[in-house]
This record gives structure tokens, sequence and C-alpha cells, in this order.
């Protein structure tokens, strides 16, 4: 889904940016969204999903991938007015920490860890012609949910974001190059709202370890629309998220009977954003 493609930028270092990269050619494939009899309860657990799951097959976003995942198994219903998804996928290890501090004595002063956190990130199309593949040529708008185990998950949230690729140059804009060879320019922007964290930065020693994100527990607007759950066990991640149907929020995507609607799903394992697997186009239909 993502490719550190700063070999592709002149002068721009994209590194910390979630691309879709991996050209796909399978046909998408569809995903029920079931009507529910309940909604479930947010915990992280998946006692009270009665209905069946899914299994969606996974890739390397790019040759260079270490990230070992193959698939995970993905619940998705609604209820009433709001939709309801529930992930779960091998995982030996969870990963809870995203670039802390560690203080050098030799340099005295903090430095970026090496650790990195566990993700998934799930994105629908709000308009435009979506594709896995950003770099396809296609132009789009899309919503991403972003969770993130250090920087959204222990306040009930999964980052809610928007990507806009095209042809034309827009503000804050990073410039790729297209599979064929012509400029593509990818944006991504979190959405309206309070920022769900921020940066932290020490001047003095106070502890051989501090965290570099400080997460705001009070965080509201669209950019807090989709509520997450999640638990660790067995050597297994369990994600659960929900959001209204419709947030009449113009960086949203609008869920309803009468449209498909394309999208794709990434997992990242302890890795930088270049570093994951990424579903095939994905195709998501309401059942009434």
């Amino acid at each position: 889904m993502s490719l550190c493609v700063s070999h592709l930028v002149k002068g721009v270092a994209l590194c910390s940016m979630l691309i879709w990269t991996l050209s796909v050619h399978a046909e998408s494939v569809v995903v029920t969204v079931s009507s529910l009899d309940q909604p479930p309860k947010l915990d992280g657990q998946l006692g009270d999903w009665l209905i069946e799951p899914q299994i969606i097959r996974l890739h390397k976003a790019h040759p260079g991938v270490s990230v070992a995942l193959s698939e995970l198994t993905m619940w998705a219903g609604h209820f009433d007015d709001s939709i309801y998804f529930a992930f779960r996928w091998a995982d030996a290890h969870p990963d809870r920490q995203h670039k802390p501090y560690i203080w050098s004595d030799e340099k005295e002063r903090y430095t970026v860890g090496p650790q990195r956190e566990d993700r998934l990130a799930i994105q629908f199309q709000i308009e435009g012609e979506y594709d896995v593949n950003w770099l396809s040529g296609n132009s789009f708008k899309a919503d991403m949910w972003h969770w993130k185990s250090s920087r959204s998950a222990p306040i009930g949230l999964a980052h809610d974001k928007m990507t806009i690729v095209g042809r034309e140059k827009v503000i804050r804009s990073f410039k790729a190059e297209g599979v064929d060879g012509e400029p593509v320019y990818i944006r991504r922007i979190s959405d309206s709202g309070d920022k769900l964290y921020s940066h932290k930065r020490y001047v003095l020693k106070e502890s051989k370890q501090m965290p570099k994100y400080l997460l705001n527990a009070n965080a509201s607007g669209s950019i807090a629309d989709v509520k997450a759950a999640q638990r660790w066990r067995d050597g297994a991640w369990t994600v659960e998220l929900t959001r209204k149907l419709n947030t009449h929020h113009d960086d949203d995507v609008l869920f309803q009977f009468a449209d498909d609607i394309p999208g794709g799903i990434a997992v990242f394992n302890r890795s930088g954003d270049s570093n994951h697997v990424i579903s095939n186009n994905l195709l998501f239909r309401l059942e009434r």
C-alpha cells in the first residue's frame, strides 16, 4: 500500500507518507457488508459477531517488503445508522511503541528509537476512480481509517484521514512518478477537528526513554469519527472499527445501499511506511 518513494521524487523524501503503490491486475474482490441483527460490542473480541467472516488475501506492496502476512480475516456489517468492521491477523508480538526518544549519554540528548507500532489501514473511495495503486494514473479522493497501536488505539480511535491523488498539482502535495512515467501528485491530510496527538520535545534528561507523541484523549471533530477497540492475544491482533454510515462531513465517505464502494486494506508489522502488505482492490457492498 505504501512505498518509500524518495527515489521517485526529486528533492522530497516521502518515507513518512502512506502510498498504495503496487499495481494489482486481478479483478476487485467484493466484500459483503451484512445486515446485523444486533450491533457488536466494541471490545476487541469476536464472540458477538454472528455473521460469517471473509478471508482477504494480502501481498507485498513491493518486492522489498519483509512483513510475512498472506491474509487477514474480516467481518463487515451494518446496524441502524452505523457500519462495523472487525479484523484479525497473525502477529507474533504486539508492538505498541512508535519512535520513542532514547537518551544518549554520548550525545547528551534524546534520539529517536527504532521501535515502530503495528498498524492497519482501510481506505474507501469518495470520488474519482480509486485504485490500490496510487501511481496508476487514476485521479481520486479517498477516505482512510488508519488504526495505530501507539498513536490512536489508546484513545479508542482510528486516525480518520483523506487521500487526494491526481495529475494536477495541489497545495502541499508530493510529486511522484506514475507507472506511465508522468507526474502524479499525492496529498495526505487529516480530517477536520482536533489533532489526535502532538510531538513532544525534551531538552533535559527526564528518563532513559520518553514518549515522542502525546495523545489527545478529548479529540473531537471529523478526525475522531472512527471508534476503535483492539486486543492482542495468542499471536494475533483483533481490531474492531465503527463509524456512522453518514457523518455529514465532506471529508468522509458516505455508505449507502445503492453503490459499491472501491477500497483497499494494508497491514504493518512493527514496520515503517514502505514495509507492509496490501489487499487487491476491494468493492464494499452493503446488504439490505
